[in-house]
């Protein structure tokens, strides 16, 4: 009875063993493998960044408005990559959303179906322009891209 369970028990430290020796890091390697080569962003993110922030759309505005901050970054569970540029209105906001919805059709971008929103492929990567009030007159006009062919509007 003695000799049966120890030959139960080195069978089951067995069994134990090749499961933490073989199959658990099959089970994660292709975990290890995303967050080591495939997590967050990189170089093609950062020229994705680069040729948003030639795009004529940026620079665009209304008569009388004044060019604030342009910022760009890139969020690494997304890999989102995102440039947008401020500006302060001398206007109305709704005389800014009718110039982008102008500059925006002129510069071959299509409203979705969201107000104020806009897409165009760019390098073959969806692209999604938005223009939103912040706060007072002053407003942002945002470009975003991701790997895939989501929206964010």
């Amino acid at each position: 009875m003695m000799k049966q369970s120890v030959t139960t028990l080195v069978a089951l430290i067995g069994c134990v063993a090749f499961a933490a020796i073989v199959i658990l890091p099959l089970v994660s390697l292709p975990t290890i493998l995303y967050f080591v080569i495939g997590y967050g962003c990189g170089p093609s993110d950062d020229r994705m960044a680069e040729r948003l922030a030639t795009l004529g759309i940026l620079d665009a505005r209304p008569a009388g408005a004044r060019q604030g901050e342009r910022e760009s970054h890139c969020e690494d569970d997304a890999r989102a990559t995102t440039v947008s540029q401020t500006y302060w209105l001398s206007g109305s906001e709704t005389a800014a959303d009718a110039y982008y919805r102008k500059a925006a059709r002129r510069d071959g971008w299509t409203a979705s179906k969201n107000e104020g929103c806009f897409v165009k492929a760019i390098d073959e990567k969806l692209v999604t322009l938005v223009v939103t009030g912040l706060s007072g007159n002053e407003y942002e006009v945002r470009l975003m891209s991701t790997p895939g062919s989501s929206l964010w509007c």
